[in-house]
Order: C-alpha cells, then sequence, then structure tokens
C-alpha cells in the first residue's frame, strides 16, 4: 500500500495528522507536495481530507501504472533501436572478417573517409530523431483527474462557491492539469441543468479524464515501432549503404580491374 493511501486511511481510523504522517511515512513520498496541497485544500474548504487523499492515491495508482506501461513499450523499442544503430558497424566488422577490406578502405582510402563521415553523420541523425521519438511519448501528470475528484469530494458535504473554483484553478495550475478546468466547469454546468447530483458527474469526469490520458498514452507506444521506421528508411538504411556496401563494391571493382 501506499503512503498516500497508509495516510489516507490512518486519517479516516481517527488519527491526529501528526501521527498519520508518522505512521505512513508520507513525508518521505515523492507525492508530498501534492499531498501538502491536498490537506491545505482539505482544511481551505472543509472537504472530507480522507476522501481527498484517497482521491490522490487512486490517482497516483493510475499514473504508475502508466509510467509502467511507458517502460516496458519502450523496452523493446530501446532493444530495437541500439541494434539498428550498430548495424552498419557490425556489418563492416563482418564484411572484413569475410575477407572485405571494408575497414580498410574506410579508414586508408580518401572515398573510403568520405563514406565513414557520410555514414556517421547519418546513424548520428538517426540517433538524434530515434531520441526525439521516444521523448514525444506523453507522461502525464500523477494529478490527472485529481481536480475533479477534490471537487466530487467537497461536493458530498458542501456545496461548492466560487472561492472553491478559484482553489481549484489554483492546484490545477500548479499540477499542470489546467486543461481539465473546462470539464469542470461543464461538469457543474451540466449539474445545475439538469438536476444531477454534482457530485456524481465531477467522479465520472475524473474517471474518464485518467481513462483518456490512459488511451493516449497506450496509443503512444503502439504507435512508437511505426514511427521509427521514418529514420531506418531515410538514414539507417544509407548509413549501412554507404559504408558497407560501397566498400565492398570498391573493393571487388579494384580487384577486377587489378586482375
Amino acid at each position: 500500500m501506499s503512503p498516500v493511501r497508509v495516510f489516507a486511511v490512518a486519517l479516516r481510523a481517527g488519527l491526529p495528522v501528526d501521527a498519520a504522517r508518522t505512521v505512513s511515512r508520507v513525508d518521505e513520498s515523492p507525492h508530498v507536495d501534492s499531498v501538502n496541497a491536498v490537506v491545505a485544500f482539505s482544511r481551505a474548504t472543509g472537504a472530507p481530507r480522507s476522501a481527498a487523499l484517497l482521491a490522490l492515491a487512486d490517482a497516483r495508482d493510475e499514473g504508475e501504472q502508466r509510467e509502467r506501461d511507458i517502460t516496458v513499450g519502450m523496452a523493446s523499442s530501446n532493444a530495437t533501436i541500439r541494434v539498428l544503430l550498430a548495424l552498419p558497424a557490425i556489418t563492416a566488422v563482418g564484411a572484413e572478417f569475410f575477407g572485405f577490406p571494408v575497414i580498410t578502405f574506410l579508414l586508408t582510402t580518401p572515398p573510403g573517409i568520405v563514406c565513414l563521415v557520410t555514414g556517421s553523420a547519418f546513424v548520428f541523425a538517426a540517433w538524434k530523431w530515434m531520441s526525439r521519438i521516444r521523448r514525444s511519448i506523453p507522461h502525464p501528470p500523477v494529478e490527472t483527474g485529481l481536480v475533479a475528484d477534490l471537487a466530487a469530494s467537497l461536493t458530498q458535504h458542501a456545496s461548492i462557491r466560487e472561492e472553491h473554483i478559484a482553489s481549484l484553478k489554483a492546484l490545477a495550475v500548479k499540477w499542470g492539469t489546467s486543461a481539465e478546468l473546462a470539464q469542470l466547469d461543464d461538469s457543474l454546468r451540466m449539474s445545475r441543468t439538469h438536476g444531477i447530483p454534482v457530485s456524481h458527474v465531477l467522479s465520472i469526469a475524473a474517471s474518464q479524464q485518467r481513462a483518456e490520458t490512459r488511451h493516449t498514452v497506450r496509443y503512444a507506444i503502439e504507435l512508437l515501432p511505426t514511427r521509427l521506421l521514418a529514420p531506418v528508411g531515410t538514414l539507417l538504411l544509407p548509413a549501412f549503404v554507404v559504408t558497407t556496401v560501397i566498400p565492398v563494391v570498391a573493393g571487388l571493382a579494384q580487384e577486377f580491374f587489378v586482375s
């Protein structure tokens, strides 16, 4: 059980805040800033602390699951990238082993040096391109959906007021989830228009935000191998040709003319 969840459960059991912090060791958690923000929000608005912290624990667990999905999804791509980047050098060494003086050609002749520099530039550009593709995988904030969860926990016991909304907006800015504010406004408007309990609407909105984020991350991971084909085709393949095929052909041509 995570320290954030232990802290929430300890508070729900009736422990004082300081004792709950000690038992849960939440101050050692990497999410202690979010915990403190939630506690401060609950103190200022009257929202139940345990419910708000449990919402944070759920958001944290969801965020860690997304990060695990990213790590697993990236593992095979990282291995593939390393193999592809090393392929021109491996092929050149293999050709040298089988009697084709590829490395000698690359290191001792002017055309070979041009091929070596060109191929190395292609490999370096491919590495930079692939690194940029990997970095484009989104890493949503752990607090995704938490603003709506906090609003839902508040509205279970009191009506939401303008100062509460202002506090939620400040938290959204702090956590980098400002895009969720539009859905918060939509949920409040829907509740007023249709007479639906606002806490239910907000809880659904929080779940929907996390589900959409999870879908976005998984889609980006699934698309990663396809996106990596672009640098392979446009840079690594020419690097292979320049550093292996051309030296082999040049060596065969030299032997032909000498003979």
